[in-house]
């Protein structure tokens, strides 16, 4: 081994928590062997003392990770939640030693990533679990969808993720992804070819990256005065790996979104109930004791979908499920209720904001400011300054129309605030107004203890 590959190897170790001889066993060639051979003959030799230390025990070895690809998920740690990398395949993550460079690059819980590295013991980490990471270099997958494939155009098979998109899959592993039973929720990781000219979709190619079976649960509360329906979905707890998750309330004059990341912990934990709750066994409904009066109560669905198909239970008011069935439940509203929500105020093309920029209004003042910056029609929207911010996005002067611009996710990582930002442009060829346009959207964010807001990576002051 050459100098710079030893100083490698031995850097490597350190960020580790091992010592330079946890590294002895990475070295190949003459000296490590005349080194051992030396300290043999040595103690051949001498006559054992009666204060003779024991020897220590052999470091755990580190191992090399090359490509190999997995999801990013929190953990809990002795300072606050730390990233760990779930490697697909595996039941228990690895805790990363220095995420710095993944959380600058806008990586997060949920982030779909490809790295390189090193793996030894975490002796030195923060968290319980038993190994860590060492990131030498990384790729982020470009997205990550939970979705089904399809009957597509021309034959063809598609993959269309919960949100309506549909994608032809490229690259080696598309064909094995494509084996996949039509209808079924499938977790596919990848890579956008916008160049690619698809025969079976309007939308781009998709390079796959990883794929893998997914289970999908839906909550979905009705009814009560006010009109509820609340669907609260996650995407995936497939292996206990990251979950994903979306609300939409819908009531009179309201809208409600949220999305989130549960921790490694949580999606274990919410998969171990969904498996003790076995909602296949289970009855379709479940009513209340007889007398119970019904009408002006809720009504709870539970919907799980995976391989197996669909299977819908439901829970009418004042029912009295059995324990496992009300354990899931539970959990299941307590992680509704722990997520940050936004609702929309205005969306449009025309705004007088020409330049692309987000822009934060906290109390009815800079509401008043930037309402009449961008040249809203009325009077502001109502918000309620106490419990909510506004946060306005401007897409800038755009050359015709079919542009926009609106919220893809925001959730909460950490102490801060996180807003995804989804611009859309005409296809081409598409019949679009010829006319200048500035798209925008308001949006009134839930205000939360910790105030920092960042929009695709970047802190709004």
């Amino acid at each position: 081994m050459n100098r710079t590959s030893t100083l490698a190897s031995l850097l490597c170790c350190a960020a580790l928590g091992l010592g330079a001889a946890g590294c002895s066993g990475s070295s190949s060639g003459g000296g490590g062997a005349t080194a051992s051979t030396a300290a043999a003959s040595s103690s051949s030799n001498t006559a054992p003392s009666s204060n003779t230390t024991p020897a220590p025990a052999a470091p755990a070895p580190v191992t090399s990770l090359s490509d190999v690809h997995g999801t990013l998920v929190s953990v809990p740690g002795s300072v606050g939640d730390t990233l760990a990398l779930l490697i697909d395949g595996e039941s228990e993550p690895l805790e990363l030693s220095d995420p710095s460079a993944l959380v600058a690059a806008g990586a997060g819980p949920g982030a779909s990533v490809t790295l390189s590295g090193s793996r030894g013991a975490n002796a030195a980490g923060t968290s319980s679990l038993s190994e860590r990471a060492l990131v030498a270099s990384f790729v982020l997958d470009e997205i990550a969808r939970t979705g089904a494939l399809e009957a597509g155009a021309n034959g063809g098979v598609v993959f269309r993720d919960r949100a309506g998109r549909t994608y032809e899959l490229l690259g080696p592993l598309s064909a094995a992804a494509l084996s996949h039973p039509l209808g079924a929720p499938l977790r596919l990781t990848g890579a956008i070819d916008a160049n690619h000219v698809s025969t079976l979709t309007a939308g781009p190619g998709l390079e796959v990256s990883s794929f893998r079976a997914a289970q999908v649960l839906t909550l979905r509360i009705q009814g009560g005065s006010s009109g509820l329906d609340e669907r609260f979905t996650i995407e995936d707890l497939t292996s206990g790996a990251a979950a994903y998750f979306k609300s939409e309330v819908t009531q009179p004059g309201a809208d409600r979104r949220g999305h989130g990341t549960l921790s490694f912990p949580l999606a274990q934990d919410l998969a171990s109930k969904l498996s003790a709750a076995a909602l296949r066994s289970q009855p379709d409904r479940f009513a209340p004791p007889a007398g119970t009066a019904f009408p002006g109560g809720t009504l709870t669905t539970l919907t799980l979908e995976d391989d197996l198909g669909t299977k819908q239970v439901e829970v009418l008011f004042q029912a009295q499920p059995p324990a496992e069935v009300q354990e899931l439940l539970d959990a299941l509203f307590a992680r509704k209720d722990s997520l940050p929500t936004y609702r929309e105020l205005a969306l449009g093309s025309q705004s007088q904001v020409t330049g692309a920029e987000t822009r934060v209004a906290r109390d009815d003042a800079e509401l008043a400011a930037l309402w009449a910056a961008h040249g809203g029609a009325g009077a502001p929207p109502s918000v309620d300054f106490q419990t909510e911010i506004v946060v306005a996005l401007f897409m800038g002067s755009q050359p015709t129309g079919g542009y926009g611009i609106s919220i893809e996710r925001l959730e909460q990582r950490g102490a801060a605030l996180d807003l995804s930002v989804l611009r859309s442009s005409p296809a081409p060829g598409a019949i679009v107004t010829q006319a200048l346009t500035a798209p925008f959207q308001f949006v009134a964010v839930e205000r939360k203890t910790t105030q920092q807001l960042r929009v695709d990576g970047k802190v709004i002051p």
